[in-house]
């Protein structure tokens, strides 16, 4: 039996309207074609591979609404096709025109072990409301009270990062509304900030004690600071200044 081929696209399977992705179909050595197909259409594309290659590139430069399919690759080595590979969802975002809007509450500074709850509002009524954090999709198993409300309990360091919420029609599953704003959700510790020092606070330096009586401090003292006849020598500074300057010994306590 041979392998499946793998699919996965580029940048991504969720994708703004109007702009460009790659879908790629990975088969085993010895392939003499690859293409790739669609449940929503009968149509295929067929590439052959250059050389030892194995991967297949389908670039799509202009994604538009019929771009939304479900796709499969299959290919053909020793005169047989393969099974197809598993399938790829391709989404396209923009198409509906509102903007989501995302808030956390109680807010988006959150306890460790404490718990948020993300709501996703828009104008237009949605059937599906996808949730992402940091650019990938964030799990369904959140959901809470209605589709567009998110329960995270208990709060976790990992929940920690950047959401936005997306709406869907239940009849057009693969074209999404543009993306919400931005919501950073900061995760905080309590006990860790009671230990952590002020960024702002004053830091006492002292000058490190000899190890060896012997040894001997040199501190460079201000010409103006001095008194009576001293005979400075001369310090050159980084701006290639030079101006008199006198090197004290100090010795310890």
């Amino acid at each position: 039996m041979k392998l499946k081929p793998s699919i996965w696209a580029v940048p991504g399977i969720v994708v703004p309207q109007y702009s460009s992705v790659t879908v790629l179909c990975r088969g085993p050595p010895g392939v003499s074609e690859m293409r790739l197909g669609s449940r929503e259409s009968s149509e295929w594309f067929g590439k052959i591979p250059q050389g030892p290659q194995e991967t297949v590139e389908f670039p799509i430069e202009n994604v538009t609404l019929t771009s939304a399919r479900t796709y499969y690759c299959e290919y053909l080595k020793e005169r047989a096709w393969s099974a197809q590979s598993d399938p790829l969802q391709l989404v396209v975002t923009g198409v509906y025109k509102d903007t989501p809007s995302l808030t956390a509450h109680p807010g988006p500074r959150v306890t460790l072990g404490g718990n948020v709850t993300l709501f996703c509002h828009s104008a237009h009524v949605y059937d599906t409301i996808h949730v992402f954090k940091d650019g990938n999709a964030f799990s369904q198993d959140y959901l809470h009270q209605d589709h567009a409300t998110f329960l995270i309990s208990p709060v976790t360091l990992a929940h920690g990062g950047t959401y936005t919420c997306y709406g869907s029609p239940q009849t057009h599953p693969l074209l999404w509304s543009l993306p919400s704003n931005a919501l950073n959700i900061l995760v905080t510790d309590a006990a860790l900030k009671d230990i952590q020092p002020e960024e702002d606070e004053p830091t006492e330096m002292q000058v490190p004690s000899a190890e060896h009586p012997n040894e001997v401090t040199y501190a460079l003292l201000q010409p103006e600071t001095l008194m009576g006849s001293v005979d400075p020598l001369t310090c050159t500074f980084k701006d290639d200044s030079k101006q008199p300057c006198v090197y004290a010994t100090l010795t310890s306590p």
